[in-house]
């Protein structure tokens, strides 16, 4: 599904804009705007939150993890390795790639164990 900008509603949309009046040149699409990538086989992808935060992000490595766990998450990308609850799992390809996990029973236990 592609996506294209409705000047008559000041929006982003895929089927909105069909009375617009106003030129074609203001319906320039923005891409595809839903996910069809897939991880490739053996790497697992996941909505996590930081423990403490309200941060949101998706990480993805070659493990599969439990939904609802706390993992301490050795990140690839220095600066971002913490204490995280798994959300969801998700196919993006894109995010923070782990090094490892180690699984605790809670935030606070990942926290103490990680300073």
């Amino acid at each position: 599904m592609k996506a294209v900008y409705c000047k008559c509603k000041n929006t982003y949309c895929i089927d909105c804009c069909k009375d617009c009046k106003a030129p074609d040149y203001w319906k320039q699409g923005i891409g595809v705007i839903t996910s069809s990538a897939t991880p490739p086989n053996g790497n697992y992808g996941y909505k996590v939150q930081r423990c403490g935060h309200n941060m949101q992000k998706h990480f993805h490595g070659n493990q599969e993890l439990v939904i609802g766990n706390v993992y301490y998450f050795d990140l690839v990308h220095e600066g971002h390795s913490n204490c995280y609850t798994v959300l969801s799992q998700d196919n993006q390809t894109s995010g923070f790639l782990w090094n490892s996990v180690t699984d605790y029973n809670d935030c606070t236990s990942c926290q103490d164990a990680n300073p």
